[in-house]
This record gives structure tokens, C-alpha cells and sequence, in this order.
């Protein structure tokens, strides 16, 4: 599968309802306010949830999306993101700049769920990430067919299989971190066409590759089907 470049951008709409969940409009605003105070930085960004891999996954989905031409027209422009648990040893020298109003750093916090009840979090509204088992049966297929897209849009001539959906489903799609990595590993071996060349292009070993493979052995890197999806179009 082929995408045009006007087929490539991922809207942070998107990305908020695939954090949050597509069906909580509320969220999903609330999510949209909290992301433009922190662009323009007015307000620190705080992400909740509980398993962790998700929130780093968020955020950097976040970053990418949004928040690279803000810091490419500042010259001190930047994010950094910390975990409350475990702040870097440094941080309380980074405060200050944090807290200049001419220094272009936008500041993301994570923490658990627990978080929320905390005064300081509350406005601008955290941006809760609910596990994937809190999610509605009918949006993983959809979530899984989010980050397929994203890999295609920045693999280029590339594609994903309907089988490749139904596998990442059935094996690898316990939390948004676990899909975002599975989608991303079937695409580039659809893309390479060998487990050898796939595992080269993700940086990892071929060993790696295959013992991730494993958990179904009729998974083939090479497909034949004209069964293509263009993930994120038509299954809203």
C-alpha cells in the first residue's frame, strides 16, 4: 500500500481519542485545551494511566505530532518529560528555566491514575490513558489500525494485511504500547520481505525478531493476498 503524503497526517484529534478514548468527546476537548496550553506554555502537560509504557507512548506520539514546528521556531524551544515517581536527580536545576517565561519548554508529567485527585492537576485537565482493557471491544481493532498507519505513513511504500490485524489482535495487543511496537514490526517485515532485512531496518537482532515472532508460527513476511487495509480510513 502506497500513501500520499496528503494521507500522512495524523490529526491530534486522533491522537487524543486514541488515548483517551474515540467515543469521549468531553475527553477528548478537554485533552485538546490541555495540549495547546502546554504548546504555548502556559501550563504544564500531565498524563495519566497506569501502565507506563502507554504514557511514554502517548507522549511521544504527542510530540511528534504537534509540538515539532512550535519548538522549531524557538531557539530554546524543546519538552522534557518526567515521571513524578522518579524525576531526574537533576530536576530541581532544571526548575528555574522551566518556570523563565522566555525559555520554549514545554513540560510533560506523568503519573498514575492516583494523580488525578491531586490539586496541582487540576487545570489544565490531565489527560488520562486508560488501560487497554478499559477500553470498548469495538476500538482496539481501530487502535491497532491507528499505529498500522502511522508505521505506513512513515515507512512510505508499505502495507498491512488483514491477517497481520487479526494476529496483532489474537498476540500483541495487551496495552497501545504492545500494539504500537507489533504494528510497526509486521509493517517493516511486510515492507523487507525477509525476517534477516526487517530485523536489520528496526535495529534488532534476527534472533530478537524471530523469538517475538513466535507466538504464531503461521505468520508470513511475505504477502500474497490482495486483503490490504489502509488503517485509520474507513473503520470509523
Amino acid at each position: 500500500m502506497t500513501t500520499e503524503p496528503a494521507d500522512t497526517e495524523v490529526t491530534l484529534r486522533e491522537l487524543c481519542g486514541r488515548a483517551v478514548g474515540y467515543d469521549r468527546t468531553q475527553a477528548i476537548e478537554h485533552a485538546l485545551r490541555s495540549i495547546c496550553l502546554c504548546v504555548t506554555h502556559r501550563a504544564a502537560l500531565v498524563l495519566l494511566g497506569e501502565v507506563e509504557a502507554d504514557l511514554i507512548s502517548i507522549a511521544r506520539a504527542l510530540q511528534d505530532s504537534s509540538w515539532a514546528v512550535t519548538a522549531a521556531r524557538s531557539a530554546r524551544g524543546g519538552s522534557l518529560c518526567v515521571f513524578r515517581r522518579w524525576l531526574p536527580a537533576d530536576f530541581l536545576s532544571a526548575v528555574p528555566l522551566l518556570r523563565d517565561p522566555t525559555a520554549a519548554v514545554q513540560l510533560i508529567v506523568c503519573a498514575d491514575s492516583s494523580f488525578d485527585s491531586h490539586p496541582l492537576a487540576t487545570l489544565p485537565v490531565p489527560i488520562m490513558v486508560p488501560s487497554i482493557q478499559e477500553r470498548a471491544t469495538e476500538e482496539v481493532p481501530r487502535i491497532v489500525d491507528a499505529y498500522a498507519f502511522d508505521a505506513i505513513c512513515t515507512l512510505g511504500d508499505a502495507c498491512f494485511f488483514d491477517e497481520d490485524r487479526a494476529w496483532v489482535l489474537k498476540h500483541a495487543a495487551g496495552s497501545l504500547a504492545e500494539i504500537e511496537i507489533a504494528t510497526l514490526r509486521l509493517v517493516v517485515l511486510r515492507q523487507a520481505g525477509s525476517i534477516a532485512v526487517a530485523a536489520k531496518r528496526l535495529a534488532m537482532s534476527g534472533w530478537a525478531l524471530r523469538h517475538w515472532l513466535h507466538k504464531c508460527r503461521r505468520w508470513r513476511p511475505r504477502g500474497t493476498t490482495d486483503r490490504r487495509r489502509r488503517p485509520g480510513k474507513g473503520d470509523e
